[in-house]
């Protein structure tokens, strides 16, 4: 039998393994990158699931038809040999972006399991069309499937300095438990998003920036891909990958995600002088919902609130399928139940071990 919960206060903490004086010396060892010619870009991965009559050449489709009131040379094309879809199109630019739509294995559904990875998101005519594309595919039918699957968020981090990699890995540790509650993080995806390995916090922590031998390869070397910040992804794409958030096809919960991730990076890169201030400053822990205000994320606003109540309760419909006429008071008050059911049943196994293994048992 398995036990579902989700990841509130069960996520190590390493509170101020990474002291004032390590964010000073980190911070210090790279140039600042400037603001107004900094380019943060993203590009997101979103799983779930569709029907079996609709299919991928359905979801192809529905992003096509978005995609081509915009741009006029859209087109849908199918590479059969492994099953998957790409709508292309070109920006006035001169740059051709593609939407890749295919089958992943890892999403447990009855339906037909479904990723689609964006095209670079860099400016707002790309998130507008982004937004729009999503809303599309949700109505089409598309699922959210939070128990295995999640929403990726790459940002593009090329030409990363080490400081910038280990103070970025380092707050992002810090304030990992903090997010695994802020956005209900299901315990069910454990297997592909570990928290911030051993390895990596030492190496974070121990090595010094001045060192010659202090390359960003060594953070490569130290954890694989399935963790909830994957520093991997820079060998391959030239970004760090957010792993953490769970399943999704709602267009708010989604602009809370890649807000934080691009801001994040954002903030990291331009050094900016607030967070600084707090990082090299503060010898108490470093908490979310501070950091999040000093880099303007939208999770700090007062209307982030309702949405990640609604992130909340697509965790608690996953965990228990909502009964029709059921009001949103009792899907919470069942959701709860199913989780408090499961911490005494987990009492009750450790209680009884305990006797089994106990002297004269």
């Amino acid at each position: 039998m398995v036990f579902v919960v989700f990841k509130f206060g069960f996520s190590s903490s390493w509170a101020r393994e990474v002291c004032a004086s390590r964010y000073r010396e980190l911070f210090q060892s790279f140039a600042p990158a400037d603001p107004a010619q900094l380019r943060i870009r993203a590009g997101v991965e979103l799983e779930g699931s569709i029907s079996f009559d609709i299919d991928l050449k359905g979801v192809a489709q529905s992003i096509h038809s978005e995609t081509i009131k915009k741009y006029r040379d859209a087109e849908i094309r199918h590479f059969s040999l492994l099953d998957f879809y790409e709508v292309t199109y070109r920006k006035k630019n001169g740059e051709t972006k593609i939407w890749t739509i295919k089958e992943d294995s890892t999403v447990e559904t009855d339906d037909v399991p479904l990723e689609i990875s964006t095209p670079i998101l860099e400016d707002a005519e790309d998130f507008d069309l982004f937004r729009n594309v999503v809303k599309n595919v949700e109505e089409l039918g598309a699922k959210s499937q939070p128990l295995t699957a999640g929403v990726h968020v790459h940002v593009d981090f090329a030409g990363a300095r080490p400081g910038e990699m280990a103070a970025l890995a380092g707050v992002f540790s810090e304030i990992e438990k903090e997010l695994n509650e802020r956005f209900s993080v299901l315990e069910t995806r454990n297997e592909f998003i570990n928290p911030t390995s051993p390895d990596l916090k030492k190496l974070i922590t121990s090595v010094s920036a001045k060192d010659s031998q202090f390359g960003v390869s060594k953070f490569l070397a130290v954890q694989g891909k399935f963790h909830a910040l994957n520093l991997l992804a820079y060998r391959k794409f030239g970004t760090v990958e957010f792993r953490i958030f769970n399943s999704t096809f709602d267009v708010e919960a989604l602009e809370l995600m890649y807000d934080f991730s691009m801001k994040l990076v954002e903030g990291i890169r331009t050094q900016n002088p607030e967070l600084v201030e707090y990082l090299t400053k503060n010898n108490r822990d470093i908490r979310l919902n501070r950091v999040a205000k000093i880099l303007g994320m939208k999770i700090a606003k007062n209307k982030a609130e309702k949405v990640l109540e609604r992130i909340f309760f697509e965790g608690i419909r996953a965990l228990r399928p909502k009964v029709r006429g059921e009001s949103r008071h009792q899907q919470l008050i069942q959701g709860l139940s199913v989780l408090l059911g499961a911490a005494t049943i987990i009492a009750e196994v450790r209680d009884r071990a305990g006797e089994l293994l106990s002297p004269g048992s």
